[in-house]
């Protein structure tokens, strides 16, 4: 999951955009498709989450819940999130609040990559063709 979302893998839909999808020779409904799935992601985490920042006087977006949890919980990449992740999910019920948000971040993007994996299909079987 992680490599899907973190920078400068070659297999992240970022990378994907850039080095396949941004290619003249794809079809235009695929290019299409697969704009507007990774714009449905970039949508969600950019909203703001129910979850009030610890440092700011906002709330978290979903996005930065979602980096929390997957580089300061899952993979344990990051200390300044393992911190605030620590911070956070020490609280009691609000904790409860903070993996629900995640998990509701985790389907959008399940369901992103199962579309993308779709159009993935389309045009691996477009360049067989």
């Amino acid at each position: 999951m992680r490599l899907l979302v973190q920078k400068g893998d070659e297999i992240s839909i970022r990378e994907l955009a850039t080095n396949i999808y941004s290619d003249l020779d794809v079809p235009k409904e695929l290019r299409e498709q697969f704009v507007k799935d990774r714009q449905r992601w970039r949508d969600h985490i950019d909203e703001n989450s129910l979850i009030g920042h610890l440092t700011k006087k906002r709330n978290f977006t979903n996005g930065e819940v979602f980096d929390l949890l997957l580089y300061g919980g899952i993979a344990h990449a990051n200390p300044n999130k393992v911190e605030m992740l620590y911070r956070l999910t020490k609280q009691g019920m609000y904790s409860t609040m903070v993996c629900a948000s995640f998990l509701v971040s985790l389907g959008h993007f399940l369901e992103v990559v199962r579309s993308i994996r779709t159009t993935n299909l389309a045009l691996l079987e477009h360049i067989r063709c």
